[in-house]
């Protein structure tokens, strides 16, 4: 019989004569990261007016703790162990005041450096490790037999002091509970290490093991984390399979934790590297959250080498990206954002996904502060996943899917465009976006616990990987072909079940003969003094404010924009627009010199963090003129401190796939390799691209040129207001589109879809809902924008009228007797809804 007893540890040890290393290590500490972004904004007002080594100063006085640092880190340490004590995690709050996670973790991080990992399977064990004494002990020794737990110091520590830590890692007796599924992935086609699920991409599993267990993991059995690792003989061997396959263009390189396996990872990456017809590398780590440390032993050796091996893909025409899961903000430290911004830095794409958890981060305030932290650091904003995976025993994790659409609503209006993911389900078939590529169809008759999902994949899809054999259980067909799949989820609102969708006849094409030339279109995205229309009067001459986070505005910053954006701190994104001067000889360096200036003018603003993205038409229209020397330029321009970073980014806008040339390939190319991505955006212009041929050739052509797939705009755009008024884009377009593109691209070259409207962006079809409104002269065609309430409008653009009058339609309440839903409308052109499918009527 075990031993249930529950001996502790003393994580954070303090005597007198440790309060000397500990107040050097926290003036350190908060003279090079004491910055609002990476703190919080409270720490605003705290830390005004005192030099970076005065902010310790600054935080003892706000704590009442006035010159006395022995007597805060003494008051620290008997909160943590107190709580300790009693099995809890600390508050450590004084004055009403939380001390900020990142401190903490430094300052226990002073006092207990150990790196190492940890296995338990006992109460006495895990006691030990944690410093914390075990509730229920004969509950979690149960959950020890069954699951197995593994920690590292550095969780350990985080979870002393954050309860959304340790809810990821410490077991609890909730996981005996039996509802759920053993295993929710697996590939449809799995050969060895190889699993496969997409038709164009694979996964390489090269290591079992992980340094520490999630307790929401969907390979959380035991008899799955217990399979032995491959062999390098097995990577070969998968090596051989991708060679045979030439429709495979990506590797998703992954485990347990691959990194864990330095041989496998070399035979996967030398062996991959000589396949032509891939040219993209993932790889799939958690450590940068629980086990940074791995990064940074040996003098950061992984990352070192990871760089070297990145120059090796470069040569032959493939790059590497690194993919993290990130639940909660509480869980990022510096280290984790030093990595992520050395990689991004360096060339080196670093994209977060993150799986939408119940009472972790289900609320948009949570998620808006994650992804606010990892974007300072260069990471991209990839997906969420709703909801986590039916796992036994993570049933406390689950949510219904209208609690993920609300909060993503909060990001919407709340976070800049450039760090709203996608919202993502990975049903049994595959991964589907919310009201796109996929939606919820209807309750199951026979088990109203699951529902029936519509995806945009077929049998056929399938089939014709697996050679014939392919078992598709819990799905059924459409008449068009796709198949709805069968799934353990919770809507959480009837409302949102879309029912079954029959297209019809798709409207055919315009003709393209009466639309001015595409370059000639394209042309006015550059030129424009804004082309994203608002209602509000702009703030200033030169600057427009077009969401609460952004402005578009002219280079040349007036003294009034720089008022504005002073007292403005929501406002993070600038697009500086840089059309070619007429008769300048050096478009590119003209464009530099006006960057340069203006942003030497926001460096007077303190404590400001501002990501400029460059409009430029240059890029589009010279690339031939931008020379080594103009990149490292941008570069000098750039700033890659974590404390007060300057991202800069290149905002491109195409039309067609044919617009996107080799050079224009390369140049993208040479900026990302400097730290500086580039991103683009399609507008649909009816006869010209809103097919969804179209879409999948631009998410290619983008995809190999080092363009990330921004938006693609359905409608709204000034110049899609001139030209699709008279030959609208129909929604089954749009989701045509949609489906098409998930079903033949990779998941990283799939875009948002968005209509502008004089409020504010929306998602098509999630927040921004069409809508008819039904009068004597026929439907007009409106947006439901629920991102964007009165409140929204007044706290961004005060004072500015904006109910709309039955003539001009611009904006209007907006309400729907049989879905409740109310809100307000906007009159959106050049959009029709042919089907009618997820378009509503408001009363």
């Amino acid at each position: 019989m075990r031993n249930n007893t529950t001996q502790q540890a003393d994580l954070f040890s303090f005597s007198p004569e440790h309060a000397g290393d500990l107040e050097t290590a926290a003036r350190v500490f908060l003279s090079a990261y004491g910055t609002p972004g990476l703190l919080g904004r409270e720490w605003a007002g705290i830390f005004e007016g005192a030099d970076p080594g005065q902010r310790f100063d600054a935080m003892l006085d706000a704590c009442g703790f006035s010159q006395d640092a022995p007597g805060f880190f003494a008051a620290i340490h008997d909160k943590i162990s107190r709580a300790s004590a009693d099995g809890a995690v600390a508050r450590v709050c004084f004055n009403g005041i939380d001390l900020p996670a990142l401190f903490l973790y430094h300052i226990l991080e002073t006092r207990d450096s150990s790196q190492r990992l940890i296995s338990v399977d006992t109460t006495d064990g895990l006691a030990a490790a944690t410093g914390m004494a075990v509730r229920d002990p004969g509950e979690i020794q149960q959950v020890l037999d069954l699951y197995p737990v593994r920690l590292s110091r550095h969780v350990v520590r985080q979870s002393a002091v954050s309860a959304a830590v340790a809810a990821q890692y410490l077991p609890f007796a909730g996981e005996l509970d039996s509802l759920g599924h053993t295993l929710t992935f697996d590939g449809h086609f799995k050969q060895g290490l190889m699993e496969q699920m997409y038709r164009n991409r694979a996964i390489f599993l090269l290591d079992m093991r992980c340094p520490v267990y999630c307790r929401f993991c969907f390979r959380k059995h035991k008899s799955l984390r217990r399979e032995p690792s491959p062999s390098r003989a097995d990577v070969a061997a998968a090596v051989a399979r991708v060679r045979e396959n030439t429709e495979i263009t990506e590797i998703l390189i992954t485990g347990g934790e691959p990194l864990l396996n330095p041989k496998n990872l070399e035979a996967a990456l030398k062996g991959l590297m000589d396949v032509d017809h891939v040219r993209t590398l993932r790889i799939a780590t958690r450590s940068l959250a629980y086990y940074p440390h791995l990064f940074l032993h040996h003098g950061r050796g992984l990352v070192s080498y990871l760089k070297q091996q990145q120059a090796l893909c470069l040569e032959k025409g493939k790059r590497i990206e690194i993919g993290v899961h990130l639940v909660h903000p509480d869980e990022i430290s510096v280290q984790t954002l030093d990595i992520i911004s050395d990689f991004t830095a360096s060339g080196i794409p670093v994209y977060v996904q993150t799986p939408f958890l119940q009472g972790l981060n289900h609320e948009g305030r949570v998620l808006e502060t994650l992804f606010a932290l990892v974007r300072r650091a260069g990471a991209e904003i990839y997906y969420i996943f709703t909801p986590c995976h039916p796992i036994h025993g993570t049933r406390k994790y689950w949510s219904p899917i209208s609690v993920s659409m609300d909060a993503y609503c909060h990001l919407r209006a709340n976070l800049s465009d450039r760090a709203v993911p996608k919202l993502c389900t990975a049903t049994p078939l595959g991964k589907m976006e919310w009201h796109t590529s996929g939606w919820a169809v209807e309750k199951d008759s026979q088990d109203p616990g699951h529902i029936w999902i519509r995806t945009p994949y077929t049998r056929a899809y399938f089939e014709n990987s697996a050679g014939g054999d392919c078992r598709l259980p819990d799905t059924r067909e459409n008449p068009d072909d796709t198949l709805d799949v069968k799934c353990l989820i919770d809507m959480g609102d009837d409302t949102l079940f879309a029912g079954s969708h029959d297209p019809g006849r798709v409207p055919e094409l315009p003709d393209a003969a009466d639309l001015p030339p595409a370059d000639r279109i394209q042309e006015q995205f550059y030129r424009d003094r804004c082309l994203t229309p608002v209602l509000a009067k702009d703030p200033c001459p030169g600057l427009r404010r077009v969401h609460k986070t952004r402005v578009e505005m002219e280079a040349a910053l007036s003294p009034a924009a720089m008022a504005y954006l002073s007292d403005h701190p929501d406002i993070t994104d600038i697009v500086l627009r840089l059309p070619d001067v007429p008769g300048s000889t050096d478009p590119v360096g003209s464009g530099i010199s006006r960057a340069r200036a203006c942003l030497k003018r926001l460096d007077a603003l303190p404590g400001r963090t501002f990501y400029i993205r460059l409009r430029w038409e240059a890029f589009w229209k010279t690339p031939e003129r931008f020379t080594p020397a103009h990149v490292s330029e941008l570069r000098a321009l750039a700033e890659f401190s974590i404390a007060r970073p300057r991202r800069i980014e290149i905002e491109t806008w195409w039309l067609h796939p044919g617009q996107v040339t080799p050079i224009h390939a390369s140049l993208a190319l040479a900026l990302s390799q400097a730290g500086i991505p580039a991103y683009a955006n399609m507008v649909l212009v009816p006869g010209l691209n809103n097919d969804p041929a179209s879409a999948v050739r631009m998410a290619r052509v983008l995809r190999q040129s080092d363009m990330a797939f921004h938006h693609i705009y359905v409608a709204g755009t000034a110049v899609q207001n001139r030209l699709n008024a008279d030959r609208p884009v129909d929604t089954d377009q749009v989701l045509a589109m949609a489906s098409r593109v998930r079903k033949e691209c990779s998941g990283r070259e799939i875009p948002l879809y968005m209509v502008w409207t004089p409020l504010g962006e929306v998602d098509f079809g999630l927040n921004g809902i069409p809508a008819r409104q039904m009068n004597g002269k026929g439907a007009a065609m409106y947006m439901r924008v629920l991102p964007y309430g009165r409140d929204y409008l007044e706290a961004v653009w005060p004072g500015q009228a904006w109910a709309g009058t039955e003539e001009t339609g611009v904006i209007r309440e907006a309400g729907n007797q049989k879905t409740g839903t109310t809100g307000l409308a906007v009159r959106v052109s050049g959009l029709a809804c042919a089907s009618g499918f997820r378009c509503r009527d408001m009363d």
